[in-house]
């Protein structure tokens, strides 16, 4: 190890980094109906620890039969997370600021919880309501298709945006504090989150449409007006987001689209939502099922993230504000300290 990638391992690690979309509750949920125990901390915890990721979105529910599409559903998740989290003193569910800033100066991972799809919520406020109350702070509307609340990307001969409901359901979570996530989200949806929430919105694992033509991807007008609303984009690095030819991406290809972004609208208005869905083959809505980038395939090789861009010149300062800071400036606002 030469002193570049010795000096830039010893920055990782005493750098805050936020996982803004995590689906190792599919795999965890999974074992533990299966009769697995102590899941998160023999199969999980060691890469995310590796890995350096000191907070996860983990995502307990949503719009697919994978994810869980029902109250039900989400709180089996919840009670297995609670489960495992009580034989683990090193992981807790955060549901403020100040505990995951606590939990980092601990050594401890945040986990918090989330929603891709909006599903189990079903037609009730009041399920929103009590998913809050249990610790839900993160909300992506609609996975690919449609739901109650909005059309998902998937669903383009509509060319659909947010329902009545959805309207609705923005604004309560803007009263409750909960983060809107517009990953998945259709166009004209996401047009409608932007003229409809107060507060700050994210996508929390999307890429550029410039560089590559992936309907997941957002073009430059959206990402300019997250941007001037506050929010980020979080880089995914599922492989058919970072390339048209995505067969073989690298490491590189995920830095194209920090640069790309950086370019555009500033250090301040990126995240990092890595996306690893490669052990959840129910996730993944295109075969065949990709490689991920070479260097970055699992969690625990983020490390090499920070080696190439301190390389490539990112400071300190550049690092801390992609890799966290400007997700908990974003949580700060949205749910308080």
């Amino acid at each position: 190890m030469n002193l570049l990638e010795k000096e830039s391992k010893l920055l990782h690690k005493k750098t805050l980094l936020a996982e803004l979309h995590s689906d190792y509750p599919v795999d965890l949920i999974r074992r533990k109906r299966s009769g697995e125990e102590n899941v998160l901390r023999r199969i999980w915890f060691p890469k995310i620890a590796e890995g350096g990721v000191n907070v996860s979105n983990f995502i307990v529910g949503g719009d697919t039969l994978a994810s869980g599409k029902t109250v039900e559903d989400v709180l089996e998740a919840i009670s297995y997370l609670d489960s495992e989290i009580s034989l683990d003193k090193q992981i807790e569910i955060s549901k403020t600021v100040n505990e995951i800033r606590d939990n980092f100066s601990k050594g401890k991972t945040s986990i918090i919880l989330g929603l891709e799809g909006v599903t189990p919520i079903g037609t009730k406020i009041t399920n929103l309501q009590a998913f809050y109350k249990l610790g839900l702070r993160i909300a992506q509307l609609t996975w690919n298709k449609r739901n109650m609340a909005a059309d998902g990307f998937a669903e383009s001969r509509t060319r659909g945006g947010l329902t009545h409901f959805g309207v609705e359901l923005v604004k309560e979570m803007n009263r409750l504090g909960i983060m809107i996530d517009m990953s998945h989200l259709s166009p004209q949806g996401v047009s409608d989150v932007l003229q409809t929430s107060r507060d700050p919105v994210i996508c929390s694992h999307s890429n550029c449409l410039s560089l590559c033509n992936h309907p997941r991807n957002i073009d430059d007008e959206t990402i300019k007006k997250i941007a001037d609303k506050g929010g980020l984009v979080g880089v995914a690095f599922y492989p058919k987001y970072l390339r048209n030819d995505w067969q073989h991406t690298s490491l590189d290809d995920v830095i194209t689209h920090i640069d790309y972004l950086k370019s555009l609208v500033g250090e301040d208005y990126i995240g990092l939502g890595p996306d690893f869905i490669h052990f959840s083959p129910e996730l993944i809505h295109e075969s065949p099922i990709p490689n991920y980038p070479e260097g970055l395939q699992e969690v625990d090789q983020l490390p090499n993230l920070t080696v190439e861009l301190v390389r490539r010149g990112y400071t300190e300062t550049s690092i801390e504000k992609i890799f966290g800071a400007n997700f908990l400036r974003i949580a700060e606002e949205i749910w308080g300290e």
